[in-house]
C-alpha cells in the first residue's frame, strides 16, 4: 500500500479491510510516495521476509529489493508516483538471511485532480515455490525426454544389428534347400521351412521395430485435409478392397494441424485392421467419422468385424499384443502400438468401443493446440 496517511490514520479505517489487509496471503507494504520509506506491512510480510514490523518499517523499500532487481524497481516505483499501474512485475526481494524471494508486484492507485496519489493498493505474490516447481518439471521433461532419445536409439541399434546374423540365417537356410536339396530328408525339409518362416517372422518383428523407433516429429506441423488421406489409402488398398468387397464410407472429415505422414499411417493402420479382422460370409463395411470440439478433433473408424473381447481393449495398444495366431491372422502385433505413438505425438487419446461378434470403433483425438 502506498500512500501519504499517517500509519496512526489505519485504525479509523474499517475493521474488515484491515483484517483482510493482515491476513492476506500475499505480502502488502504500505509506503510513503514523497520519502519510499516503509510505513506499514501485513503479518504475511512479517513471516516471508522473517523481519519483525518494526524491522521493516521504516526501512527505504528499495532496500527490500536483491540487487539484481533494485534498478527495475526504482523505475517502477517512478513510474508509480506519476500515476502508472503496475501489474505483475516480476522481480526478487530478500529475507532476512539473504535468500532470493521472486515476487509478482501489482500496484493501483487513485489520483486526485492535481495528479497526487491520495490512494493505492500494492502487493508481491511470492511464486518462488511455483517457479521452483516449473524448474523441477522442465528438469525431469528434459529427463525424460533424452531417455526416451536413448531408448529410441538403443531400440534402433539393436533391431539394426539384429538383423545381420538373421540375413546369414536366412541366406544357409536358402543354401541347404537349393544345394542339398537331394539328400535332405522330408523331415529336414519341413525343419528348415519351419526354421525359415521363423526367421522370416523375426524379421518382420525387427522391421517394426525399427519403425516404431522412428516414428518422430520429423515432419513440419501442417494442414492435412484428411479427405484426401482417405482417398489415398483406398487408392492404395483398391485390390483388396475389391477382393473382400469392402464398403469404405466418410463424412465429410476436417482438415488438422498434424504431421502428414504420421496422421496418414494412423489411419491407414485403422483401415487396414478393419479389413483384415472381418467376419466370414459377412458383407463388410468401414464407416469414418468426425466431429470438432473445442479443443480437440473426434475421429472414429467403426466396422462390423470380428470384435475384441472387452478384457482385452486396454492392451490391444502395446506393442507386440496379439490376439489371434498368425495362422488365423498375420501380422505381428505393431500396428495399433504405431496408432498410439503416433496419437500421442498429437496429443490425443486413442481407445476402442467393441464386442466379440459386432465389429469394433476405434476412437481417437488430435489436439487444436499442436
Amino acid at each position: 500500500m502506498f500512500t501519504n496517511s499517517n500509519p496512526n490514520d489505519f485504525s479509523k479505517k474499517d475493521d474488515v479491510y484491515l483484517h483482510l489487509y493482515e491476513t492476506s496471503p500475499d505480502m502488502h507494504v504500505s509506503v510513503d510516495p514523497s520519502t519510499g520509506k516503509v510505513i506499514m506491512c501485513n503479518k504475511t510480510t512479517e513471516e516471508k521476509l522473517g523481519k519483525s514490523k518494526e524491522d521493516i518499517i521504516g526501512t527505504h523499500v528499495l532496500d527490500l529489493y536483491h540487487p539484481n532487481s533494485k534498478d527495475k524497481a526504482s523505475n517502477i516505483f517512478k513510474s508509480f508516483k506519476k500515476g502508472s499501474v503496475i501489474e505483475n512485475e516480476r522481480l526478487q526481494i530478500l529475507d532476512a538471511k539473504g535468500h532470493t524471494l521472486t515476487v509478482l508486484l501489482n500496484v493501483h492507485c487513485l489520483t486526485n485532480e492535481k495528479g497526487e496519489i491520495v490512494c493505492s493498493n500494492s502487493s508481491w505474490r511470492d511464486i518462488s515455490d511455483v517457479l521452483t516447481l516449473e524448474k523441477e518439471i522442465q528438469k525431469n521433461d528434459t529427463f525424460l525426454r533424452d531417455k526416451q532419445k536413448e531408448l529410441e536409439e538403443f531400440l534402433y541399434i539393436a533391431s539394426h544389428d539384429l538383423q545381420e546374423p538373421l540375413k546369414t540365417i536366412q541366406s544357409l537356410i536358402s543354401l541347404f534347400q537349393y544345394e542339398d536339396q537331394n539328400q535332405l530328408t522330408d523331415n529336414s525339409k519341413q525343419y528348415l521351412e519351419y526354421i525359415s518362416s521363423r526367421a522370416d517372422s523375426m524379421q518382420g518383428i525387427i522391421q517394426g521395430l525399427l519403425e516404431y523407433s522412428r516414428l518422430n516429429k520429423d515432419d513440419q506441423l501442417i494442414p492435412v485435409d484428411c479427405n484426401q488421406i482417405i482417398a489415398e489409402i483406398k487408392a492404395d488398398f483398391q485390390s483388396i478392397i475389391n477382393e473382400k468387397d469392402v464398403k469404405i464410407d466418410h463424412s465429410v472429415l476436417p482438415t488438422v494441424k498434424g504431421f502428414h505422414t504420421l496422421i496418414r499411417l494412423l489411419f491407414q493402420n485403422l483401415i487396414n485392421n478393419a479389413i483384415k479382422f472381418q467376419k466370414e460370409n459377412a458383407d463388410p463395411f468401414i464407416e469414418i467419422e468426425a466431429k470438432e470440439l473445442d479443443d480437440f478433433y473426434h475421429f472414429s473408424v467403426r466396422d462390423n468385424g470380428i470384435g475384441i473381447s472387452k478384457e482385452y481393449t486396454q492392451g490391444i495398444f502395446k506393442i507386440f499384443t496379439r490376439l489371434h495366431t498368425k495362422s488365423e491372422y498375420p501380422g505381428h502385433g505393431i500396428g495399433l502400438a504405431h496408432c498410439r505413438k503416433i496419437v500421442n505425438l498429437h496429443h490425443g487419446n486413442i481407445w476402442v468401443d467393441s464386442e466379440i461378434g459386432f465389429g469394433s470403433t476405434f476412437h481417437f483425438t488430435i489436439s487444436k493446440s499442436l
